[in-house]
């Protein structure tokens, strides 16, 4: 309700995709039609577009992953001339922050973006958080199946990747505290 991101935390195998899957079934209910980004590790790739046809086969999902880069650039052409059909589009880690492809999806302009295994983001200094966090979203959702346990310096870099107009102000200043 308040676009807030969050973080969804808990051991693996709890269900986080279907919670996922419900949330933006929710939102297309309340009209909010995307597109959402979902980005994964590359094993899961075809498991999340599975479980989006099992549990929510009314959204339109789109992979954007293809090892060929002339495809890619098909893809993303396709992607932009049908944007208002496409609720979802799921890609890879590696994809996201890939030369091409990550200024395609910065600029894209996504309602909801979810990282699956989003502890791989930890690091507010690795090239992959600070590449990925500049993708445009009006919130973003972080899955982890390894809940965070007193360490309140990934809790504070995690939270500085999903709101970073929040806590940008203060990045030095909680630096030097960790």
């Amino acid at each position: 309700k308040n676009n807030l991101s969050c973080i969804l935390a808990d051991d693996m195998g709890l269900g986080k995709t279907c919670q996922v899957i419900a949330f933006l079934a929710h939102l297309l209910e309340q009209g909010r039609h995307g597109p959402h980004l979902v980005v994964v590790p590359a094993a899961t790739l075809e498991n999340w577009l599975k479980e989006f046809q099992r549990f929510c086969p009314a959204l339109t999902v789109e992979p954007y992953y293809s090892t060929v880069p002339g495809e890619r650039v098909v893809l993303r052409e396709s992607f932009e001339d049908s944007r208002n059909d496409i609720n979802v589009i799921i890609t890879t880690y590696t994809l996201a922050k890939g030369k091409e492809d990550f200024p395609w999806l910065k600029s894209f302009g996504f309602d909801c973006t979810v990282y699956d295994e989003g502890h791989v983001l930890k690091n507010a200094d690795s090239q992959v958080a600070q590449k990925l966090v500049k993708i445009r979203s009006n919130f973003r959702l972080l899955l982890t199946g390894t809940p965070l346990q007193n360490n309140l310096k990934e809790l504070i870099s995690l939270l500085g990747f999903l709101m970073p107009k929040m806590f940008s102000a203060k990045a030095d200043e909680l630096k030097r505290i960790f």
